[in-house]
């Protein structure tokens, strides 16, 4: 094998996949296909994707463009161009739920903000995975992502070299959320790499993938306990840890953050979950975080940033940082029980720059601060 293929960590171990808890959750699930006849305007094309995420809860929605018919002559048109949206799921209950959303959305004849659909309405369905057939679909749509503070994922499939000063993140496409290509995710690792000091327990709620557990680890914490109420996120997070060399560091655990007891408070807490969900994580923060801990809040749409920041000195959070990209939201805060500081005191190890990070916003002002975009993947866990 060429040398120059081999992956340039040697953290990166040879795992033997028959030993991983990986291939159940890659290939179980329920799927939602949007068969669109026609050609669909761009500006529709972005209604519908975001709809269907939003609705779906999920980041896994694969786009195709497909032809129909028998090829053209010089008196007869040539095939029918189809696009079709495909969104999967852990389960069959949510896969329905949003087919129900979409049905209704055609009917109405309206996509979000965008222009009522005037040629022929989706065919829309709702149906188990065949094997195989999304992880091959969602390769196609997967590539390496760069991140703040050198943190690189890379798909297992990929064989990328690593360049000097890139931490590696290596993941398997699953149904669990986290691939690193929503806004979400990316502000995450990006505040994630402002927290996290050497040696720091940190708690992920709401794991996911496991991507911010494994970022965690990478980035110097000495212990990581990941949780999520979904055990397909358990399984995909432990078999992400083992693929990435790193599941010596990561415990995972299915439980709800709203009734989870720790054997002691952490350093460093992720919640990438959405508003709901981080402002009840803020109301438990003495449960979770010891003073001087610092929380990092994602997953909810610029717009909210304003009451999950205004909730923060009431629960003794004193926020460092606010992060905007493509119109999503991510905070980072210090735990500071007992002081009356102002929003902005500075981080324990750290201090607030003078002027935002390139691209970043402080203030809440739309900004592009990291490469990727996405649809909304929607309320709870992310």
């Amino acid at each position: 094998m060429d040398p120059d293929k081999l992956p340039a960590d040697p953290d990166h171990l040879p795992v033997d996949s028959d030993k991983l808890p990986a291939g159940e959750y890659l290939f179980q699930g329920w799927q939602l296909k949007a068969v669109f006849p026609g050609r669909v305007p761009p500006a529709e094309r972005e209604g519908y994707r975001r709809l269907l995420a939003e609705s779906a809860g999920t980041e896994q929605v694969v786009e195709e463009t497909r032809r129909a018919g028998p090829p053209g002559t010089a008196d007869q048109p040539g095939p029918v161009p189809r696009w079709i949206l495909t969104a999967f799921f852990p389960e069959e209950r949510k896969a329905r739920e949003t087919l129900a959303v979409m049905k209704t959305a055609v009917q109405l004849a309206t996509v979000g903000s965008g222009p009522a659909r005037a040629g022929q309405p989706p065919v829309l369905e709702a149906a188990p995975i065949p094997a195989g057939d999304w992880a091959e679909d969602w390769k196609r749509q997967f590539s390496v992502v760069r991140a703040d503070h050198g943190l690189v994922v890379i798909p297992s499939w990929e064989q990328y070299r690593l360049r000097p000063g890139e931490i590696p993140i290596y993941l398997e496409p699953g149904l669990a959320f986290g691939t690193g290509t929503h806004p979400t995710t990316l502000l995450s690792l990006a505040l994630l790499g402002r927290a996290v000091q050497g040696g720091d327990y940190v708690l992920d709620l709401g794991c996911g993938s496991g991507i911010l557990s494994i970022a965690a680890a990478r980035l110097g914490a000495g212990k990581v306990l990941a949780v999520d109420v979904d055990e397909l996120a358990v399984r995909a997070t432990e078999a992400s840890a083992a693929r990435n060399g790193v599941h010596g560091l990561i415990q995972a655990r299915r439980a709800d953050f709203q009734t989870l007891a720790l054997p002691r408070r952490a350093q460093v807490l992720a919640a990438n979950i959405g508003r709901q969900a981080a402002l009840a994580v803020m109301a438990r923060v003495n449960d979770f975080l010891e003073p001087g801990g610092r929380i990092i809040l994602a997953g909810f749409k610029a717009g909210s940033i304003g009451k999950v920041a205004g909730a923060a000195p009431g629960l003794g959070l004193s926020v460092v940082e606010k992060r905007i990209v493509d119109g999503w939201a991510a905070v980072l805060a210090v735990f500071k029980p007992g002081d009356p500081s102002p929003e902005g005191s500075r981080m324990p190890g750290a201090s607030v720059p003078s002027t935002p990070a390139p691209g970043a916003s402080v203030s809440g002002t739309p900004a592009t601060l990291l490469p990727g975009a996405g649809a909304d993947p929607g309320m709870g866990r992310r």
